[in-house]
């Protein structure tokens, strides 16, 4: 993860002041309830509507009532009246949007309901991902700002059908929605007796853990993936009862149910296999199906000539380029 330093564009520009469309009309949306949870020193309130304030209001189409304009409305109402729906009519919001952010180690969800119409009953869902990418310099203490802001993003893209919502803004804010993509098994085939072993083969829970890592920093950066970190992913099979994951092994069927249950729609296997040029890197990109099973849509290879590390690494980004 990177430190503080490299997020200090995204953190400037959630609390700086937006620049209009001038002469275009903008829909006031107010929040509605924001759920996350109070026992996650990372995920803050605060921090979601400033991110809501800047994710609606980069679309050039939103002006966002924060939540202490709406929580003094409530609190000034007669009667005892204390509805989302009555603040929104007196502050003149044309919508109101709900929010639920959470977090799996470095996995960010953010799921929004966006209701509108006379009696705000017409409503559209979205759901956006990121993952937690920053640290605060010299700790171990996430960032998840940045994060959060990019999920809500996304969950606003889906759920107003627009996948080029964000796509003129600045380069620190350009995102499109994601799909949540996960690492699984990559076997590791047993040479035959005729051939020397390889220190890649012997130390193959080593070996298939470094391809994981691998397989991830190479997708990090992809714009239209949002892939799981191994930490997050073995947070999930265990919260599953899964405390083992071997990476050298199949995928297996319970593995895939755990997967799709995290609304992961995509994962990585393969094989690795001692042959007599050296050894052969099979990677598999493929998609996850409602039945637990999953379908091969991309499959890329390369050849490893030498027992090491570097030459393992080759091969991890050329079968990373094959594929994406």
């Amino acid at each position: 993860m990177a430190v503080l330093t490299r997020c200090k564009v995204v953190m400037v520009a959630m609390i700086l002041p937006l620049s209009m469309a001038v002469g275009q009309p903008l829909t006031k949306v107010m929040p509605g309830t924001i759920n996350f949870d109070r026992l996650d020193t990372v995920i803050r309130g605060s921090s979601i509507d400033a991110a809501l304030t800047l994710s609606l209001e980069l679309t050039g189409n939103y002006l966002y009532v924060p939540v202490s304009l709406r929580d003094s409305v409530l609190a000034t109402q007669n009667g005892g009246q204390h509805t989302i729906i009555s603040a929104a009519r007196s502050l003149g919001a044309a919508a109101i949007v709900f929010a639920t952010v959470s977090r799996i180690v470095n996995l960010v969800r953010a799921e929004v309901v966006l209701a509108s119409g006379s009696d705000f009953s017409s409503r559209v869902t979205g759901i956006g991902y990121s993952t937690i990418r920053f640290m605060k310099e010299g700790s171990d203490v996430p960032i998840a700002e940045p994060s959060i802001l990019t999920a809500l993003q996304r969950a606003i893209a889906v759920a107003l059908d627009n996948p080029e919502l964000y796509a003129n803004a600045d380069t620190s804010v350009r995102v499109f929605p994601t799909k949540l993509l996960s690492v699984g098994g990559v076997e590791f085939i047993s040479p035959s007796a005729e051939l020397p072993p390889w220190q890649l083969f012997k130390e193959k829970t080593v070996s298939s853990y470094d391809l994981a890592q691998n397989i991830v920093f190479h997708l990090t950066d992809n714009p239209d993936i949002t892939i799981l970190d191994i930490d997050s992913r073995d947070t999930m099979f265990a919260t599953a009862g899964f405390h083992l994951i071997a990476n050298d092994r199949p995928v297996s069927s319970s593995e895939i149910q755990v997967l799709r249950l995290f609304e992961v729609s995509a994962v990585i296997i393969g094989s690795l296999e001692r042959i007599p040029e050296g050894a052969r890197l099979t990677l598999m990109y493929c998609r996850i199906n409602s039945n637990d099973t999953y379908t091969p849509m991309r499959t890329a290879f390369a050849l490893i000539v030498e027992d090491t590390k570097e030459a393992f690494h080759n091969a991890i980004k050329e079968c990373m380029e094959g594929l994406f």
